[in-house]
């Protein structure tokens, strides 16, 4: 197979690599929106970039590009993005007197704090991406391909009530709780009990909920082949009502 269609994988893979270099920018962006407190921008820019991706992956697809219509999706989407993002930060620059990348650089002021915390927040979001990819990379040594099929397809399922809320709720505690600190730490224990409070019941609503409705939803989008899945979502789910009291320490 991958003799066959060597030309076609590795045009599929430089689209891809393409549109993940055009994205870099945009983490830089994204973080300096939060920390000037422009999150209603911040939102819309994001939402906007997944709706390019999905409507332009389409419609590549609908031309006949086949699969490497996603991918030329995604780079168009992402180049269109970056533009709109080189304007906001030119715009954040403009209002906020943010040095560029250059007198960043070029500053004596001490950034040891900075860089021990940096190295702390990237071995934490690197070690939640081996969940679930170590699982499942384990999985498929030992099980067949449709239980590797109905284990990844059980937590995509599960994964998507915390997705509606919880990046949400973590955006929220980003921008918050550090503004919090200076009105003293009774305020701040106060209000990281509140949040983590009000997210595990809004959190559990939508778990709950899709324990409900999701059975039934597995059997229409899928059919009754897929019942299967049916049961480690359910598992999956009533291990995710656990996720908001991580809210306060993200």
């Amino acid at each position: 197979f991958y003799s066959e269609h060597a030309a076609t994988i590795g045009l599929m893979a430089s689209v891809g690599f393409l549109a993940f270099i055009v994205s870099l920018p945009h983490t830089l962006v994204i973080s300096l929106l939060q920390i000037v407190h422009r999150v209603k921008v911040m939102t819309v820019c994001e939402n906007a970039n997944q709706l390019l991706q999905l409507l332009l992956g389409i419609v590549f697809i609908w031309l006949g590009y086949g699969p490497l219509g996603i991918l030329l999706g995604l780079f168009t989407a992402n180049l269109i993005m970056t533009a709109v993002y080189g304007l906001e930060l030119r715009q954040i620059r403009r209002e906020h007197r943010v040095p560029t990348i250059l007198q960043s650089l070029r500053t004596r002021a001490p950034g040891k704090s900075y860089f021990t915390q940096g190295i702390w927040i990237a071995a934490d979001k690197n070690v939640i991406n081996f969940y679930p990819q170590t699982l499942q990379f384990l999985l498929s040594l030992f099980a067949a391909p449709e239980i590797i099929g109905i284990a990844q397809l059980a937590l995509k399922i599960a994964n998507l009530p915390s997705g509606l809320l919880f990046s949400h709720a973590v955006r929220l505690a980003n921008t918050s709780i550090p503004a919090m600190k200076n009105k003293g730490i009774d305020y701040l224990r106060r209000h990281c009990v509140l949040l983590v409070k009000h997210t595990l019941m809004f959190h559990a609503l939508l778990i709950f909920g899709a324990m409900l409705v999701m059975p039934f939803a597995v059997i229409i989008a899928y059919g009754w082949e897929f019942m299967p899945v049916i049961k480690p979502a359910l598992f999956i789910l009533l291990i995710r009502l656990l996720q908001p009291f991580n809210v306060a320490n993200t």
